[in-house]
């Protein structure tokens, strides 16, 4: 396999771990009941939707077709987001608990990519998204945490 072909290789399967995440945050904000939340929740698709575009440019730039997230990962990954189930017997922080354990998933992905002895520049863009999806999962934590503190 030549290095255009890995790398690409690379980008794609943290291509499709954003599709799904995009996904999952979106149904989450379809069925969470505190508009606040919804509108995280939407902000964090929003998101992942701009780390696919980052993503996709950089697979273009190899040489590449960019994947378009369906795909058997990318189905597979949606799994992480039963919110309908997690809704139902747990309300929003059954719902963030969903997300936290995606978020897990995602950082994950990236910990793997970003291992795989990846160009400077490329490693960069991928640290950078990290970043970010940590923080998404740390904000997600302290919600639900806090959440499951409230009486009721």
């Amino acid at each position: 396999m030549t290095e255009s072909k890995r790398l690409i290789t690379i980008f794609n399967d943290v291509i499709q771990v954003c599709h799904a995440a995009r996904q999952g945050y979106d149904s989450a904000a379809a069925h969470v009941e505190s508009p606040d939340l919804q509108k995280r929740l939407t902000t964090f698709a929003a998101q992942r939707a701009k780390f696919i575009t980052e993503l996709e440019q950089t697979v273009v730039a190899l040489g590449g077709k960019p994947h378009n997230g369906d795909n058997l990962l990318a189905r597979l990954h949606r799994g992480w987001m039963d919110i309908k189930a997690a809704r139902t017997q747990h309300g929003d922080d059954g719902v963030l608990a969903e997300c936290e354990r995606g978020e897990q998933y995602a950082m994950q992905h990236y910990m793997d990519a970003m291992a795989a002895n990846l160009p400077d520049s490329q490693h960069y863009q991928l640290l950078a998204q990290y970043k970010q999806v940590k923080a998404a999962y740390t904000d997600l934590h302290t919600l639900r945490k806090s959440l499951e503190k409230m009486p009721g």
